[in-house]
């Protein structure tokens, strides 16, 4: 029987490969992970934004600072203020006690980077304030 003998040379010259290949198999992961997180990151991001601005904008009315008919043209300005846009915002009365805030704000107009991964097309958030009694309806239109 002949006994093959390896050198460590021929050993490493058959791993030379190894690791290109490695990289080209594991890079595509790598590069949607990276991007989703990115991403994912920016709409968690703007669903804070859109919270912050119903927030200030419930606290103004809250303070009597804007007309309950007011309210929903005020978020609209503070949101721009924010530096998100094309917003809109709505005020529906629930009951004589209660008002709901609601915000929808595009995802692809208010991102950093254009979305690559999903279709998340606008984050809505809402508000549910306490209309003090002596705060008029709103103006049906």
């Amino acid at each position: 029987m002949f006994k093959i003998r390896t050198s460590y040379k021929t050993k490493t010259r058959h791993r030379r490969g190894v690791a290109a290949i490695e990289f080209a198999l594991f890079l595509p992961v790598m590069v949607v992970v990276c991007f989703g997180s990115i991403q994912l990151c920016s709409s968690i991001f703007l669903r804070h934004q859109a919270l912050a601005v119903l927030e200030a904008g419930s606290l103004d009315y809250m303070l009597g600072n804007v007309l309950e008919s007011k309210l929903p043209a005020h978020i609209e300005t503070l949101a721009e203020e924010f530096g998100l846009v094309g917003v809109t915002a709505g005020v529906t009365p629930v009951d004589t006690n209660f008002l709901k805030v609601e915000l929808t704000l595009p995802v692809q107009e208010n991102l950093a980077l254009p979305a690559i991964i999903g279709n998340l097309d606008s984050v809505e958030s809402e508000f549910l304030l306490y209309r003090p009694p002596s705060a008029a309806p709103v103006a049906s239109p």
